[in-house]
């Protein structure tokens, strides 16, 4: 979408490309077809690098995927637990266990 929108290829992208071993943006999108879950989890490890080092686009986007994980946990609550009943998430998955201040930015959004 980065590069649709401005017409050059951020830092975040040529990451990306460069874990994968790719040469052109347009390789990414068959390989998101058939990648795994796990395939595209350790795409995180180049975005977590990257914001890190202060790239705006990868602290973007780790800022609000931890505002929409915590929107679409609250939802399924919602659909789950009645109104005004405790509610006990339990964390997992490697981007959440490995990455402590991920999983604080993750909490900071459930309890808001």
């Amino acid at each position: 979408a980065d590069l649709d929108h401005s017409g050059r290829m951020s830092a975040l992208g040529g990451a990306l490309l460069n874990a994968l071993m790719f040469n052109e943006p347009e390789q990414l999108i068959p390989w998101s077809v058939q990648a795994s879950k796990s395939e595209l989890g350790q795409l995180a490890v180049p975005v977590f690098a990257l914001a890190a080092r202060g790239d705006r686009l990868a602290r973007r986007l780790l800022a609000e995927s931890a505002v929409m994980l915590a929107e679409d946990a609250c939802a399924c609550a919602a659909q789950l637990v009645p109104v005004g009943e405790r509610v006990a998430f339990v964390f997992n998955g490697g981007v959440l266990l490995k990455n402590p201040a991920r999983l604080r930015e993750v909490w900071r959004e459930l309890r808001a």
